[in-house]
């Protein structure tokens, strides 16, 4: 079950369309997808953006509304030509943090540690309109298909496009792009199953970040990878302040136990290595993690 911009008209689907962005929805482990319409429609002489946005609840809780959201999911990487890593082992917001990266790197915003792409692929969209059976609500199903063709990006938005919300640190951040790197960059489990580990990761960037100082590379690491700072979006959900939030994403908050950030410094600083991320994972389930991260629950203030 799919939300279409309801300013947008379905009308516009019938023009190639191209991706803007892509986002990690709260408390779901959804995904959004931003597209533009690419066609000058010439309505006005003002710099309009015909834009669509979709929400892929991959991780529903109803098996027809997530299987129908992965279905279109695929459909949309299989038309930008996007391969993904075997994700099998990894916990659900791994998996959608992972598939939001992807997505990103071939968007008109990009990917924190990518370059831009000059061009973008321009899709075909198609949407089939219905009622959903659990909340009697107008949905919109899309399925998605390369044209073969590409638009430059300076033509494909006409406007600066901003993300809603995004990780107060990101401003200081100059990450030079990596151009090589893992399938399985920031993925908390290997193919067996078992802890990945950080070092081909936190090498990767802090050469990337030129981050010389231990503490600080720790904490850019543990916010991108643990708290996926680099793909977040929204610090509310349908408009209310929510208490499942990771801590100090949105709102700077220097105490180290306010956010798993920091737990996880304090662990490594005493211990000499960080908690398992089967324990990470864990106690984001048992809502033991500050601010109640990660449990996958909607809490309101």
């Amino acid at each position: 079950m799919q939300k279409v911009n309801p300013d947008l008209g379905t009308e516009a689907f019938g023009n190639p369309m191209a991706l803007v962005w892509a986002q990690l929805l709260y408390p779901f482990y959804g995904i959004q997808v931003t597209l533009v319409d690419t066609e000058d429609h010439g309505f006005t002489s003002l710099p309009v953006d015909r834009t669509a946005t979709f929400v892929l609840m991959i991780n529903s809780k109803h098996d027809n509304q997530r299987l129908e959201a992965r279905k279109e999911l695929k459909s949309l990487l299989q038309s930008l030509n996007i391969s993904t890593p075997d994700l099998t082992n990894q916990p659900e917001q791994v998996e959608a943090a992972t598939y939001v990266r992807l997505l990103q790197q071939h968007s008109w915003y990009g990917w924190l540690f990518t370059e831009k792409p000059d061009k973008l692929d321009l899709l075909k969209v198609d949407a089939e309109r219905g009622v959903s059976k659990h909340h009697h609500k107008k949905f919109i199903n899309h399925s998605f298909s390369p044209l073969n063709e590409q638009v430059d990006r300076d033509d494909a938005i006409k406007r600066d496009f901003i993300p809603e919300s995004s990780w107060w640190y990101l401003k200081s951040l100059h990450p030079n792009p990596i151009q090589d790197f893992p399938n399985d960059l920031l993925l908390w489990k290997n193919a067996d199953g078992e802890d990945r580990g950080d070092v081909t990761d936190i090498n990767l960037l802090a050469d990337s970040l030129g981050i010389t100082n231990k503490k600080l590379l720790l904490a850019v690491f543990y916010q991108i990878k643990f708290e996926m700072a680099d793909v977040l979006c929204f610090d509310q959900f349908y408009g209310k302040n929510t208490t499942n939030l990771p801590a100090n994403i949105f709102k700077r908050d220097p105490k180290l136990k306010a956010s798993l950030t920091g737990e996880l410094i304090i662990h490594y600083k005493l211990n000499g290595f960080r908690p398992t991320v089967d324990q990470i994972y864990q106690a984001g389930i048992e809502g033991k993690l500050p601010n109640h991260s990660w449990n996958g629950k909607w809490m309101s203030d």
